[in-house]
C-alpha cells in the first residue's frame, strides 16, 4: 500500500475550498508532511501521474467525484432536504461557511451565505490550526492522520465537494474516496473486492436500566456510566476491527447509536479473521456482562456498482445483522453436538454470598456492598462530571472495554496511547497536537448539586414547578431505515455512498452534539441517560422536559431543512421519582411505539401515525402540543387566583365530548348544554378581567356547538388544564 494513498485521497479535494491547489498546499507544508511521507510519491500521485494516480481516480469516480476541474457549487445543500417519500423534493437549503460546531450556527440556511469575507476567514482559520499543527506534530503518521482527518471535518463539512447534487461535503467525499482507495490498493484483483463491516450491540436499554436497583444517591450516576461505557466500547470494537482488518480508523465510515460501519477490503482470509473477531467478542462480552449485552458483528461483500446505489448495500448488510441478532451468543453456547451446557454460568458455591444489589446479577460476598463492575461505574459516573478527553490505549487504562482495549480520563493512567478523544469541542488546543486526536459529540450532561454531586432523581422532582414529580423524554426519528435505503431514490438520483455517509454523520451531530449543547445552555437539570444516532431518553423535573421536548422537536424541523419527510415522535412521562426508572422507561417505549405505528384516529382521521408525541394520556401532532402547551400557561392565571373550580369543569366538558367521539354515547352530549349554563352564570366578572380567556371560551363554545367537525382545542382542553393545575399545584397550596 502506497503510504502516502491515503492521505492524497482526501487533499487531492482541496481545490474545492483553497485557493492553491493540493500539490502546492504540501509544498507550503513541506517538512510536515515530509515527516511522514515520501514526497515524491505524495507529489506524483497529486500531480496525477503513476499508479497511486490511476487508483486515486477510480476511487474518486466511485464516491461520485467529478473529474478535477469540474466546478464545485458555491454552496453545501442540506443533506436532508434531498430526502423524500415519493416524488416531492422540499425547496433547497444551504448550509453556512463556519467551523463546524454542536450549535444552531451549522443548521441550514434558506440561502447560500452572501458575506464576501466568509470563504476568505474560514481559509485563515484552516491554516492557523496546520500552522499549530506543523509546530508541534505528532510522532507517527497514524497519529498525523487522524490529527489531519479532524482539522479537515472542522473546516470542510460545510464546503460541497464536485459531487452530483451538490450535497455532499468535501469532507465526506474526500474520506470516503480515501477508504475506497485504500481497499482497491489491496483488493483489486477480487470480482467484489469490498467489505462492508458492522457491529451492532444488543440488549443495551435493558443493560443500562438494570442499574435502577440501586440507591437513590447513586442510581443517576450509575445510568450514565453504563451508556458511556456501552458507547465506548461500540468505539473500541471499531477501533479493533480495524487494527485486525488492515486499514486505518478513516475507514469507519459511521460510528453512533450503539452500532458503526466500516469499509475494508476483501483481501483473502479477511472474512475468516472477522469471523474469528466475532468470536473472541461474544466470549470475552459473556464472560464480562453474563449474557446481558451481546454485538451482533456482520459483513457483506460487494463489487464497485455498490456505491452507486449504496441503499441497496445497507439493506442487505441490515439483513445480516438481523440474522445475527437472532442468534446472541451462538458460538458460545452451542457446540458441533448441540448445546454447550458447561458455557451456562452456574454457581455451585452460595455460602456467605449474596446478590449484587445494584446489578442483581452478579454473587459477591455478604460483606461487600457491590460487586466489581458496580462500584466502578459509580466512579466512572462521578468521573464523567468533569471529563474532558478520552485516552485510548491498547496495553493498560482505568477501564478495559475490550481484552485489548483500554480508556482512561487522564493521559498518566493510560498506556501507549493509539487515539485521543475530545469530547464536544472542536477547539485543538496547542498541546493536544501531538497526539492521534479526534472530536467526538457526546451527549453526557449530568446534573450536580452544589457539593458537586450528581443529582438524585428526587432533588430533581424538587425542581419541578408545581408538582414535585419526575419526567422521562424518549423520542426518536421516524422511517429511518427506509429513508437511508430509499430517500434519495428520486428521479436520476440514488442513495449514493456518499450521501448515506452524509446524512448518518449529520443525524450524530444532532442527537449527540447539538442534544448536549441545548441541555447545558438551556435544560442544566436533565440527565441525559443516552442521546446519540437517531434517539434520545433524558431524565428531569417534569415541566423542564415538556419545554426540553417541544424546543427540540422544532430544531429538529429546521436542522432537517423543513422536510416534511424527516420527522420525530417521542412519548412524555410523568411519575413519583421513587418509581423504579426500568419501569418508566418500559412504559416510555410502549408509548413512542402507539405514536408510530396506531394511527391517532379520532381527531386526526386522516394522519397514519408518526411525526407526534403522547403526554398525559393523549396524543398529539407536535403544533398542537406546543399550541396546548401555550393555553395552559394562560391557564395558570385562573388557578392562581383561585378559579380551580371553573377549569375542573372544563376538563369534564372535554373528557365528555371526548367520550361522545370514541363510544358514540348520545348521554356525552350533555356537555353542551352544562357547558352554555355554566358560561352564562359562571363567567361574566372572569371575562371582564381577561380578554383572551373570553376568546378562548368562545372558541370552546364553538367546538362544542359544531358536532360536524372534530376540533382539536375541546379535545385536547383535558390536557391544558391539568397542565396548568399541575404548574401551580405549590402555589395553590
Amino acid at each position: 500500500m502506497h503510504p502516502s494513498l491515503s492521505v492524497a485521497a482526501v487533499l487531492n479535494q482541496l481545490d474545492c475550498f483553497l485557493p492553491e491547489r493540493a500539490a502546492q498546499f504540501v509544498l507550503r507544508y513541506r517538512p510536515l508532511f515530509g515527516r511522514y511521507y515520501d514526497m515524491g510519491e505524495l507529489e506524483d500521485t497529486l500531480s496525477g501521474r503513476g499508479r497511486g494516480a490511476a487508483i486515486l481516480r477510480q476511487a474518486e469516480t466511485l464516491a461520485g467525484i467529478r473529474e478535477a476541474g469540474t466546478e464545485a457549487p458555491r454552496a453545501l445543500r442540506g443533506i436532508f432536504g434531498q430526502l423524500s417519500v415519493g416524488d416531492s423534493v422540499p425547496a433547497p437549503m444551504y448550509y453556512p461557511v463556519c467551523p463546524l460546531s454542536a450549535t444552531k450556527a451549522v443548521f441550514p440556511q434558506a440561502a447560500p451565505e452572501a458575506v464576501p469575507d466568509t470563504a476568505a476567514r474560514h481559509q485563515e482559520a484552516f491554516y492557523r490550526d496546520m500552522d499549530q499543527i506543523a509546530a508541534g506534530p505528532p510522532d507517527t503518521a497514524e497519529a498525523f492522520e487522524l490529527l489531519l482527518d479532524t482539522v479537515l471535518q472542522k473546516y470542510m463539512w460545510c464546503i460541497p465537494a464536485r459531487t452530483a447534487g451538490g450535497d455532499v461535503s468535501l469532507y465526506d467525499a474526500g474520506r470516503l474516496a480515501a477508504a475506497i482507495a485504500w481497499c482497491l490498493e489491496l483488493g483489486a484483483d477480487q470480482e467484489e473486492p469490498f467489505l462492508l463491516v458492522s457491529g451492532d450491540f444488543s440488549g443495551i436499554q435493558r443493560y443500562i436500566f438494570a442499574a435502577a436497583h440501586t440507591s437513590a444517591r447513586d442510581v443517576a450516576k450509575r445510568l450514565r456510566a453504563r451508556s458511556f461505557l456501552i458507547d465506548t466500547t461500540v468505539s473500541a470494537l471499531a477501533h479493533v476491527t480495524a487494527r485486525r482488518l488492515f486499514v486505518p480508523c478513516q475507514n469507519l465510515l459511521m460510528l453512533c447509536g450503539g452500532k458503526f460501519q466500516m469499509l475494508v477490503p476483501n483481501l483473502p482470509g479477511q472474512q475468516e479473521r472477522l469471523s474469528l473477531l466475532r468470536e473472541e467478542t461474544d466470549g470475552y462480552l459473556f464472560r464480562r456482562y453474563k449474557g446481558e449485552i451481546s454485538v451482533n458483528l456482520a459483513w457483506i461483500s460487494f463489487g464497485p456498482e455498490g456505491f452507486a446505489d449504496y441503499g441497496a448495500v445497507v439493506s442487505r448488510l441490515a439483513q445480516a445483522l438481523r440474522e445475527q441478532k437472532n442468534r446472541p451468543f451462538y458460538g458460545q453456547l452451542t457446540t458441533e453436538a448441540g448445546w454447550a451446557e458447561d458455557a451456562f454460568p452456574l454457581y455451585r458455591d452460595l455460602a456467605g454470598k449474596t446478590l449484587c444489589p445494584s446489578c442483581r446479577s452478579r454473587l459477591i460476598p455478604s460483606e461487600e456492598a457491590l460487586c466489581r463492575d458496580c462500584a466502578q461505574q459509580a466512579e466512572t459516573g462521578r468521573k464523567l462530571t468533569r471529563a474532558s478527553t478520552l485516552w485510548f490505549s491498547h496495553e493498560r487504562g482505568e477501564l478495559e472495554l475490550l481484552e485489548d482495549c483500554y480508556l482512561s480520563f487522564s493521559q498518566e493512567n493510560a498506556g501507549p496511547l493509539y487515539q485521543v478523544v475530545r469530547l464536544n469541542s472542536w477547539e485543538i488546543p496547542r498541546e493536544l497536537t501531538r497526539f492521534p486526536l479526534t472530536v467526538r459529540s457526546m451527549a453526557n450532561n449530568l446534573p450536580v448539586g452544589p457539593d458537586g454531586e450528581p443529582l438524585t432523581f428526587s432533588d430533581l422532582a424538587e425542581r419541578s414547578k408545581g408538582s414535585d414529580r419526575l419526567g422521562v423524554f424518549k423520542a426518536d426519528v421516524d422511517n429511518l431505515g427506509y429513508l437511508f435505503a430509499d430517500g434519495f431514490r428520486t428521479g436520476d438520483q440514488a442513495g449514493s455512498a456518499g450521501r448515506v455517509v452524509a446524512l448518518s454523520r449529520m443525524l450524530e451531530l444532532f442527537f449527540s452534539g447539538y442534544v448536549n449543547t441545548l441541555i447545558k445552555e438551556r435544560y442544566p437539570t436533565v440527565y441525559s441517560v443516552f442521546s446519540g444516532g437517531d434517539d434520545l431518553f433524558l431524565i428531569g423535573p417534569w415541566d423542564t422536559l415538556v419545554d426540553l421536548a417541544a424546543e427540540l422537536e422544532e430544531d429538529f424541523h429546521a436542522f432537517a431543512s423543513h422536510n416534511p419527510c424527516v420527522t420525530i415522535s417521542g412519548a412524555l412521562m410523568i411519575a413519583d421519582p421513587k418509581t423504579h426508572v426500568a419501569a418508566l422507561a418500559e412504559t416510555c417505549e410502549e408509548r413512542l411505539k402507539q405514536v408510530k405505528d396506531t394511527p391517532p384516529g379520532l381527531i386526526y382521521p386522516n394522519r397514519p401515525g408518526r411525526d407526534g408525541v403522547y403526554f398525559m394520556g393523549q396524543r398529539f401532532t407536535w403544533p398542537d402540543l406546543r399550541r396546548q402547551l401555550k393555553i395552559g400557561e394562560r391557564l395558570q392565571a385562573l388557578a392562581r387566583k383561585g378559579n380551580v373550580s371553573i377549569l375542573r369543569r372544563i376538563l369534564r366538558y372535554s373528557q365528555m365530548y371526548q367520550s361522545f367521539l370514541e363510544t358514540g354515547d348520545v348521554f356525552q352530549l350533555m356537555y353542551d348544554p352544562l357547558f352554555y349554563y355554566d358560561r352564562k352564570r359562571n363567567y361574566g366578572d372572569l371575562f371582564h378581567q381577561n380578554l383572551w380567556l373570553e376568546q378562548y371560551i368562545d372558541c370552546l363554545a364553538k367546538n362544542a356547538a359544531n358536532l360536524t367537525i372534530r376540533k382539536t382545542d375541546l379535545y385536547f382542553a383535558q390536557t391544558a388544564v391539568r397542565y396548568a393545575l399541575s404548574r401551580t399545584k405549590e402555589v395553590r397550596k
